[in-house]
Parts: C-alpha cells; structure tokens; sequence
C-alpha cells in the first residue's frame, strides 16, 4: 500500500474525442487532468447523450463517509434498469414502500421526502412531446391534402376516359380487370412522388437537428434508416390505394353502353361533383387548421418576446470558468481570482460593469435550498419554503441591471468577519413578510442564519415560460472552506458597448494572468442565452407554418382543378346561356359562387376544428387563448385571398368562351 488515492476513470464522449483528441484511437489509458485532478480514459461512447447532449465525459461518482450521514442530500437522479418482467407500477409500489420505512426510521429529515419513478422514454417534457405530435399531424394533414388533390385528379381524368372505359368493357375486359389497372396508375404515381419525397427529405435531414432541443437526450441529427424508409413505402402504397379506388370504383361501375352515346356531353352536378366538392371542402379546412394553429403558436411566440425576464440582456458577454477544486477550496483563494480578474475587465475600455455569479439564469435551473424562518409554521408543501440560491461577487446584479427595489446590493465589505447577509428577491419578501419591511428580517438558509440587507427584482432564472421560485443572492465570501463548492461563483458577466469579438482575447489575456491553467468555456451573449429560450419555438412555428404555407397552396390549387373542370365540362351550358343572351357578369358571378360556397363551407368546418385543434395546444401558447380573434382573422383572410386566387384564371376562362363554337361542339 502506497497511501495514494486511486485514479480516477473518465469516458469520453465522441464528439468530445474528435475535437480534444483528434480521434486517437490510443486514448484508452491516457491520462488527462480534471479540476487539477489526474483522471484515465477507460471508454469513448458514441450516439449516448444522456442527460442531456451537451454532456461531453462522464466521471465516477465517489461518496466520502460524511455524505451517507447527511439525509438532506436529495439532489440526485438514479438510473435503474428494470429486469425482465418487472413494470414500471411494480418498481414504483416497491419504492414506495422503502420511501414509507424511511419516513418512520428518520421522521425529521423524511418526513416530506418521497420517491417518483418514471420511464426513461417520458423524460421528454410534455410540451416537447405536444409539439412533435403537432407537427406530425401537420405532416398528415399535408399528406391528406395531397392525396385529396390526387383523388380528385383521378376523379376528373377517369370520368373523361368514360368512353374509353366502356369501350374496352364492351371488347371484354371485366370491371375487376379496369379497377386493376386504374389502381396500378395511381400506385404507380403515389410511389414515384414517394421516391421523390424520400430524396427530398434525405436532404433535408440536417435541417431537423435545429428541430431537436438540447435538453432532450436525443441523437443531434436523426438519421434515415431502413424502418423509416419501410414506413414511407407502406404509407406511400397505402395512400396510393386508397385515395385511387374510389375513382377506379366510380368509373368501372359506369362501364356500360350508355357510356358510348354520351359522345362529348357530359354534364356537371350530381354525385361525382358532390365527391369532388366535398374533397376541396376537407383541402380548405384543413388548410385552415394549420393557419389557426400556426397564428395560434405565433401570437404565443410574439407574447413570449416581450417577457421581461428581469435583467437588460442587451450589449452583456458571458463565459464560464469554473474553478478547480482543491485547488480553490478556500474562499480566500478564490477571493483572490476573481479579485485579480475582475478589477481588470473592469479597466478595459468600453466595459461599464462586470461580475461572477455561481449559475445564469435560464443556463442553470437548479440550486433549490429550503427555507426556514423562525415563528413561521412550516408549509406542509415542501416547495412554499425553497429558494434559488447563487453567490455573488459585487457588481453582478448592477451589469445585469437588475433593479435594486429596496436596501443595498452585496458588498466587498461582506465578508466572512461582518454578519452573513442576503439580498433577496421581491416574491421572497411577498411570500414570507407580504406588506412589511424585510430589511433585517432573518432566515435559516445555506447552512447559516441571514440578515435581508437588500431587496431586488425577480428573476426568469427558470426561463422565460416558468415563474420562477424566488432568489437569494448571497455575498461569495461568506461561506466556510470548503461548504458548497458547487456554489463557488463560476459563470463571469461583463457589460460592454462596441464589439464583443475585440473584448473577447483581452479577458482571456486577464484570466491567464491570473491562473495560466484556468479553462474558459462556454462564450455567448447574454442576448443570445435569451433568444435561445423562444429559438426551438421559432423554428418549430417555421415547420409549421410551412406546412400551413403547403396546405393552403393545395386546396387553392385544388379548387383551381375542380372549377377548371367544371368550366370545361360546361362549356357548351355556358356558350348556350351567352348565345340566349346571358351577360360576361353574371356568368363570372356562376363561377364564383360556386368558389365561394365551397370556401365558406370549408372555412365553417376548419374553424370548429381549430378550435379543438387549439384547446389541445394550449400548454404551447403561454397564455394566448385558444379563441384568438387576430388569429382567426388572418387565417380566415388568407384561406379567402388564396381561394380567390385559385378561382380567377377558371373563372376568367369561362368568360372567353364563344358561344358559337361551344354550340357546335356536338
């Protein structure tokens, strides 16, 4: 026995792999420093990005003598794997009961500590899973859509063969013999716009990792394998059948010799043109679906904007340099760095304020601590009496700009020698002192009683769609040695005016001077953590104002086919009605009715489904009622302006047509 501690063991992630190492394959055995701590790859792992996939290594947990005495340590989340034939229930009965033992052995520290099991799959939050599902059914309507167009294309190109078909069943060709053919047709077209979608998509793959966001533990850019390309040729085929049969049907059924002395009369109304009326209605409901439900998401998004998340975002540089430990377990070392560090940036030309806090907020959601304040009963929910906690140095909440409401700010002359303090958020006073001066109200927090010296605004720190518990701020050099290192202050804001690139090299020259093996990560603006929050929602609202964009351009084209083929058909009824004297007018007004009625039907049916389809979104749009009258408006406009549109060029033919030769056509 040596007497040294043992090495640790890291693996390495394989994006982490390719950057940090370039790929060498002789990595196993290396040995690599953490936190000042030498540490020897045993593994590289390849597509595993849990919990999240900014996760780049993963490292042993090791748990001194001290942690298992400690009952309040709640913070972790233990991966389990279920053996063969056990469920989810059985597992959380089973937990339960060990939760129950350990109320009843340790009733101070368990009494309102619980158990929840869940299955890895639903770590996706709900409202991620909503909005896949969202944009899924948007694909489907597409789909629907199109193949609603393909079936009335069908409709109108096997009603114009009648003559053909009847002639081949006249030669003997059976009506199980004309659906098969007509049925291949139409297979035969739905798998050659599958094959082309299929291309398509395979180019748009790199375009859906923007889709995935980097909280979920999913691979960055999906990939196209054999079951999606198994489900795209049975989806394909499927829909090629079905939306072929009905016209195959149809015409087969009217295969007889009538069909050989209809010549070139064909009239209009009826059955079929019901059929084909009733598919342009579902395009424009559809369509006006997907507009409401995209005005819906955009009007939340524009609401969400124009949260004030509690800070002035705007011209503030951020990065992150956590501070190895031991190396800088006491505080006095620690004071020492960012001593060093800050009264230099603050030098710098053109920067007004600069500061270390332990966590950003909207970055790091965590650092919930309990609250206890003497004569105050305890809330039998746990989480009445929790806060957010963060050290601070002074000058953080100033470059922030977070608004001082009463009191001071944290101070250097808060040390560990003055009385320990906090500034406090203004729900933290709302929710214990409502209505009274919190300034010098005291409370059992962080390992030791605080005095309230300041009051502040509240803070998003959750992100700008969660109200967030309220914050403590405490001064970063009142805390013991060694007492909550994970709190050490380790993300820097720095307030500038110009450019941030020219900023950038002269913070790294300040820190190396500093600590020459200081790592700084994680550089970004503060502008562009906040844009990030609304950022999947933007792209998301693309993709499905996309689809709404590709709706509504098919059931405008769908009801351009359908009045071009009933202006075609009924040529010869219009030339009659101009020749006995019918003006340009009102037969411009028979076409457009006919637009009209079928827009009005299909914008009644679209607007109760968006209605449905709205109150099923309404965990996505932050507070937007599903009724939104600028919504519906805009949607409404847009279906009519784009159904209009499609309506003109038929309607304008109808109006070129000589009554003469229309006449003479027979």
């Amino acid at each position: 026995m040596t007497g040294r501690a043992p090495l640790g063991t890291v693996v390495l992630s394989y994006g982490l792999w390719q950057q940090r190492f370039a790929g060498d394959a002789n990595v196993l055995g290396r040995r690599i420093l953490l936190d000042g701590a030498p540490y020897v790859v045993i593994g590289v792992l390849r597509n595993f990005d849990y919990p999240q996939r900014t996760v780049e290594l993963w490292t042993t947990m090791r748990f001194a003598n001290a942690d298992y005495q400690e009952r309040n340590n709640n913070y972790l989340r233990v991966i389990a794997k279920l053996r063969p034939g056990v469920s989810v229930e059985q597992a959380r009965s089973e937990m339960r009961i060990i939760s129950d033992r350990l109320k009843r052995q340790y009733p101070k520290d368990n009494a309102h500590v619980g158990v929840t099991i869940n299955g890895l799959r639903d770590e996706i939050s709900d409202r991620s899973r909503l909005m896949l599902f969202a944009l899924l059914g948007a694909s489907f309507c597409v789909l629907l859509i199109a193949c609603t167009n393909l079936a009335n294309l069908l409709l109108a190109r096997d009603l114009a063969r009648r003559k053909e078909v009847a002639v081949r069943n006249a030669l003997g060709a059976g009506r199980e013999r004309l659906v098969r053919q007509m049925l291949t047709e139409s297979l035969a077209i739905a798998i050659l716009g599958g094959l082309l979608g299929v291309l398509i998509a395979a180019a748009a793959v790199p375009l859906l990792s923007r889709l995935v966001p980097n909280a979920l533990p999913l691979a960055e850019t999906p990939t196209i394998d054999s079951h999606i390309l198994l489900f795209s040729l049975c989806l394909t085929a499927i829909t090629g059948i079905c939306f072929g049969v009905i016209p195959a049907v149809r015409v087969a059924a009217e295969a007889s010799a009538p069909g050989l002395q209809e010549g070139s009369r064909q009239g209009v109304g009826g059955r079929k043109e019901r059929l084909r009326s009733i598919l342009v209605v579902a395009e424009v409901a559809i369509s006006l679906i997907l507009l409401v439900s995209s005005g819906l998401l955009l009007r939340a998004l524009w609401r969400l904007q124009q949260v004030n998340p509690g800070f002035e975002a705007h011209n503030v540089l951020t990065m992150r340099m956590a501070l190895p430990m031991p190396k800088y377990e006491p505080t006095a070392r620690r004071t020492q760095f960012y001593t060093a560090v800050l009264s230099k940036i603050r030098e710098l030309p053109g920067v007004s304020g600069a500061g270390y806090t332990s966590f950003l907020p909207i970055i790091h959601q965590g650092g919930i601590w309990p609250v206890t304040i003497a004569g105050q009963p305890k809330n039998i929910d746990r989480a009445f009496h929790q806060a957010s906690l963060r050290f601070v140095t002074p000058g953080f909440l100033e470059t922030m700009q977070i608004p001082l409401l009463r009191g001071r700010l944290v101070q250097e002359s808060d040390t560990d020698k003055t009385q320990t303090v906090a500034v406090v958020s203004n729900s933290f006073v709302t929710q214990y002192w409502p209505n009274q001066d919190p300034i010098g109200r005291q409370f059992d927090f962080a390992l030791d009683v605080r005095t309230i010296v300041g009051v502040v605004g509240d803070v998003r720190v959750r992100g700008i769609e969660r109200i967030s518990e309220p914050q403590v701020y405490l001064p970063y050099k009142q805390v013991q040695d060694g007492n909550l290192p994970w709190y050490a202050p380790k993300d820097l804001v720095v307030r500038y005016s110009g450019d941030s690139a020219k900023l950038l090299p002269a913070i790294r020259r300040i820190v190396a001077e500093a600590d020459a093996e200081q790592p700084i990560s994680s550089v970004q603006t503060l502008s562009e953590i906040v844009e990030a929050e609304t950022t999947p929602r933007l792209i998301q609202l693309r993709v499905l104002g996309g689809f709404a964009f590709i709706a509504i351009l098919l059931a405008g084209t769908g009801i351009h086919g359908l009045l071009s083929f009933t202006v075609t058909n009924r040529s010869q009824e219009i030339g009659v009605r101009i020749a006995v004297g019918a003006q340009r007018s009102d037969v411009l007004g028979m076409v457009l009715r006919e637009s009209a009625f079928l827009a009005l039907a299909g914008i009644v049916v679209g607007v109760v489904f968006a209605y449905a389809a709205g109150r099923t979104l309404q965990s996505l749009l932050a507070g937007v009622p599903p009724v939104d009258g600028p919504a519906y408006a805009a949607a409404v406009t847009l279906a009519l302006c784009m159904i209009l549109v499609g309506s003109v060029w038929p309607a304008l033919r109808a109006l070129r047509i000589d009554p003469i030769a229309a006449i003479r056509v027979e």
